[in-house]
């Protein structure tokens, strides 16, 4: 009975109110004068850039991919403890997802979220590289910095080897950090995270075009 109510009514209205700030918190930024410096910024990334980090989410996404065929623990994710698991065996599949990017779920609305996301990106990439690059001093301070940028998002719900494989997204923004400044770490930060979000943002309309014509052929 609990439990039901838990599913029922809790959780949904739980994510619903998730939801509302997340998007209250990125449209903020169409008033507060950061959208024009925003698109600036965008604007300033070149093709390089892209091929450079391109290859490192592919070296993040292997590095979990190999990491979940070592074990299934590193599919694990503390969002683990809100699903059921049969004789307590732990699914080989990812048990996470990242809470930050849950409106996209949102039929429709997703779309506007992931919009209001893009426009964004550059002043969270900033917020992450001042708390976790500005005044590095050395590799070694590096290395633990990245290990932590890494692991501080699964506190959105990632899984275990999701972290652990952003270790190399931390050194790659260290490195350039150590090489052109923090503003240059916030220029490739947005990059990545640019890729990511456009790559889920042109699923959204892929899978809704194929919804309308589904309905259409019905």
């Amino acid at each position: 009975m609990l439990k039901e109510f838990w599913d029922d009514m809790v959780s949904p209205a739980l994510k619903w109110i998730w939801c509302i700030l997340l998007t209250f918190s990125l449209g903020i930024t169409l008033f507060d004068g950061k959208l024009q410096q925003n698109l600036t910024i965008i604007s300033n990334i070149t093709g390089w850039m892209v091929t450079q980090n391109l290859a490192v989410i592919a070296m993040v996404g292997l590095t979990f991919f190999a990491l979940t065929k070592l074990s299934p623990v590193f599919s694990w994710s503390w969002l683990s403890f809100f699903r059921s698991q049969e004789d307590g065996v732990i699914d080989s599949k990812p048990q996470g997802e990242n809470l930050n990017i849950m409106p996209m779920k949102i039929k429709y609305f997703g779309l506007i979220f992931t919009l209001l996301l893009i426009v964004n990106l550059p002043s969270l990439a900033m917020s992450e590289e001042k708390m976790f690059r500005s005044g590095t001093a050395d590799w070694l301070d590096g290395l633990f910095i990245s290990c932590l940028f890494g692991m501080t998002h699964c506190l959105a719900g990632v899984p275990i080897g999701v972290g652990i494989a952003l270790t190399w997204g931390g050194l790659w923004f260290t490195h350039q950090y150590f090489s052109g400044g923090i503003e240059l770490s916030m220029l490739h930060h947005t990059t990545y995270n640019l890729i990511i979000v456009s790559v889920l943002f042109l699923i959204l309309i892929i899978k809704h075009i194929v919804e309308i014509k589904q309905k259409r052929a019905l």
